[in-house]
C-alpha cells in the first residue's frame, strides 16, 4: 500500500538544473512521508546500484529517475541518485535531489543533509555548506559524520580550532571512525601538539593499517615519535631538546613528561652499538625496528598511566586508552597491527609467532570503553 505524501505536488520541487539558493531556507522542513517502492521499483533501484558500482553512472541515474517518475518520494532512489550525480561531478543535480529527499522525514534524513553539504562544498560555496551542516546538527545533534564533515570544511576554510572541536564531538559519537582520528591528528600536528598528534595518528593506523592514507601517516608519525633528538658532532653525542608547551597547547593536556620519555628512548636507539652495554657489561645487540617502536608505545603508556588526570580532550580521551594499553600488556600487539604495512624489521617474525596474542588484543580493543565526550 502506498502512503500519501503530505507535501506539495511534484511541480513545487526544485528542478535538477536550477542553481539553488539557500539564503532563505537552509534546510527544507521534513514534512513529507516517503512512499515505499513497489517490487518492480525496488528491482530498478538495485539494478541502478549495480550499475553505479560498475562505473556506469548515467545508466544508473536513468534507473533511479524512472522510479522517481512513478514515485517522487522514494527515498532510496533519491539518495542513490544524489550519490551518483555527485560521482559524476554534477553537483547542482546532486544538491537538488538531496534537497528533495531532505523534505521527507525518513531514516536517510542525515544522509540527505550530508549530501547537500558535500555538494555545496564541491561547488565552492563553503558558507552555504557550513550553514547546512550547522542547521542539520541543530535538528539532530547525535547524527554521525555531520560533525566530521563540518570539521573538514572548517579546517579547509582556516578555522582549525572550530574544526578540532567538531571532530572531537564526532569521536565522542563514533570512536572507531578512522577519518576522524586522522583529521584530528593532522590538526594537532599543525598546532604543534606533538603527543596528541602521535596518539590520534596511532589510533588511525590501528583502524586503517593499510592503503594510501596509512602510507602517508607512517611518514607523518615517525618524525613525531623521534622529534627533539639529534646527533651531535661527536659519534657518541646525542642531543635532546624538549619544547615548552604554550597555554593553548596545554588545553589538551601537558605531555612534557611523555616527550622526555620518548626522547630518551629515541636517543638510546641512536647510540652506537659499540657504546651500548647490557647486563654485566656485555655488549648489547641493537634492537629491531619493531622492538624499538614497541618500546616507544610502552614508555608513552607508562608515563601516561602515572600522570594525574587533566582536563582536555587528548588527556581524557586518548591518554586513558594508551595508558590502559600498556597496563594490560597490549603494546606489542598494538604495534604489530597498526604498523603492519610499514615493513618494520622484526615485525613479521613477531606476528607469525604470536597469533593468539593478536586475537586477544582484538578482543581487548573491541571491549575497550571510551569515555564520554561533552
Amino acid at each position: 500500500m502506498l502512503i500519501a505524501c503530505r507535501c506539495a505536488n511534484r511541480s513545487s520541487f526544485p528542478s535538477l538544473t536550477a542553481r539553488l539558493s539557500l539564503a532563505d531556507d537552509v534546510l527544507p522542513k521534513p514534512v513529507c512521508t516517503p512512499q515505499p517502492p513497489t517490487d518492480e521499483q525496488e528491482a530498478k533501484i538495485q539494478e541502478g546500484i549495480r550499475l553505479h558500482d560498475m562505473g556506469a553512472y548515467e545508466e544508473a541515474v536513468q534507473k533511479y529517475l524512472s522510479v522517481l517518475d512513478e514515485n517522487p518520494r522514494e527515498i532510496t532512489a533519491l539518495h542513490e541518485a544524489s550519490f551518483t550525480y555527485f560521482a559524476q561531478k554534477k553537483y547542482d543535480k546532486a544538491l537538488a535531489v538531496a534537497r528533495r529527499g531532505a523534505a521527507c522525514q525518513s531514516r536517510l534524513l542525515p544522509q540527505f543533509h550530508t549530501s547537500m553539504g558535500n555538494a555545496l562544498d564541491a561547488m565552492v560555496r563553503p558558507e552555504e555548506a557550513l550553514a547546512v551542516y550547522r542547521a542539520a546538527l541543530e535538528m539532530d545533534p547525535p547524527t554521525r559524520l555531520l560533525h566530521f564533515n563540518l570539521a573538514v570544511l572548517l579546517r579547509g576554510t582556516g578555522k582549525a580550532e572550530e574544526a578540532k572541536v567538531e571532530v572531537q564531538r564526532e569521536l565522542g559519537l563514533n570512536p572507531n571512525h578512522p577519518g576522524s582520528h586522522l583529521l584530528l591528528g593532522k590538526i594537532y600536528a599543525e598546532a604543534g601538539m606533538r603527543i596528541p598528534a602521535v596518539m590520534a595518528l596511532s589510533r588511525f593506523l590501528l583502524l586503517e593499517p593499510s592503503g594510501p592514507r596509512a602510507a602517508d601517516t607512517f611518514g607523518r608519525l615517525r618524525p613525531l615519535l623521534d622529534a627533539g633528538v639529534t646527533r651531535g658532532e661527536k659519534s657518541n653525542q646525542i642531543n635532546i631538546g624538549i619544547s615548552t608547551p604554550t597555554e593553548a597547547q596545554k588545553k589538551e593536556g601537558d605531555f612534557s613528561a611523555v616527550e622526555m620519555g620518548l626522547a630518551i628512548s629515541a636517543a638510546a636507539s641512536m647510540m652506537d652499538p659499540k657504546e651500548r652495554k647490557g647486563k654485566k657489561g656485555k655488549k648489547e645487540e641493537p634492537a629491531s625496528e619493531y622492538s624499538r617502536m614497541t618500546t616507544a608505545y610502552i614508555i608513552m603508556g607508562e608515563v601516561l598511566g602515572r600522570a594525574k588526570p587533566e582536563d582536555g580532550f587528548a588527556s581524557g580521551f586518548y591518554a586513558a586508552y594508551f595508558a590502559q594499553l600498556q597496563k594490560d600488556k597490549q603494546a606489542s600487539a598494538f604495534v604489530a597491527v597498526a604498523w603492519r604495512d610499514a615493513k618494520l624489521e622484526g615485525l613479521a617474525e613477531w606476528t607469525s609467532a604470536n597469533g593468539p596474542a593478536l586475537d586477544a588484543f582484538a578482543e581487548w580493543d573491541k571491549g575497550y570503553k571510551w569515555p564520554p565526550v561533552p
